[in-house]
């Protein structure tokens, strides 16, 4: 685990107020972490988009196909211009997945801000390849926010919307 002050600045960064979430590789299988993460984002009242090309429906939000999807500023993320709080993905995919999820995340106008990448979905490549498309915030130290998510955000102060 890295130091705590690393993550702070990581963390004031992806928890903000007005910023949207997104879990790419949501999941309606209560056994699967991309289920688990969504739940996280869910119970704290915070704005998700779960991202599923096979689904639907997860949880009874609507899913979407691609990060592109994503509502944001009143449009769709792939057709908003630059500026707002931005969007922030936890990324839950096989590496081959987040490795395209890096590219489509490149091509909209800054609007994605922050990526944090838990264990098991990215290679040093994919984070190098995030940081070189200029993504504000790259978390990919193997925390996983359902480990520290709660005490992170709280140190961002960012408080569960319903509080």
């Amino acid at each position: 685990m890295a130091p705590l002050d690393h993550y702070q600045r990581d963390m004031d960064k992806f928890f903000r107020a007005g910023r949207v979430y997104a879990v790419a590789g949501a999941s309606t299988n209560r056994a699967k972490f991309g289920y688990k993460v969504t739940q996280w984002y869910k119970d704290r009242s915070l704005p998700v988009t779960p991202i599923n090309p096979k689904k639907e429906e997860i949880m009874g939000l609507q899913s979407v196909q691609k990060l592109g999807d994503v509502a944001y500023d009143g449009t769709l993320l792939q057709d908003a211009p630059s500026g707002g709080a931005g969007v922030s993905v936890s990324v839950i995919t096989p590496p081959a997945v987040s490795a395209e999820l890096v590219k489509e995340a490149a091509k909209y106008h800054g609007n994605v801000k922050a990526l944090w990448f838990q264990p098991g979905s990215y290679t040093k490549e994919i984070v190098q390849a995030a940081r070189d498309a200029g993504i504000e915030t790259v978390i990919a130290d193997e925390e996983c926010i359902l480990v520290s998510g709660d005490h992170l955000m709280r140190e961002a102060k960012l408080t569960h919307a319903s509080e």
